[in-house]
């Protein structure tokens, strides 16, 4: 619904974070636990988004590139 959830600082930067595969609703790590749930939409963009930029983003039907 493009409403922020939640917000912190990561302990690592994610580009320097040991992983092999990359995955939406599983961890690269055992212990943590699975996504239950359903994904409605699924985007990567190629830049930092502002909230405002979020919330249009989950207003649009189609995705941009």
């Amino acid at each position: 619904n493009g409403e922020v959830a939640a917000s912190g600082t990561a302990s690592q930067a994610i580009s320097t974070a040991a992983r092999s595969n990359n995955y939406v609703g599983r961890s690269n790590w055992g212990w943590d636990a699975a996504f239950r749930g359903d994904i409605d939409d699924f985007v990567v963009h190629n830049a930092v988004l502002s909230a405002t930029d979020v919330h249009a983003s989950s207003l649009e039907k189609e995705p941009t590139s």
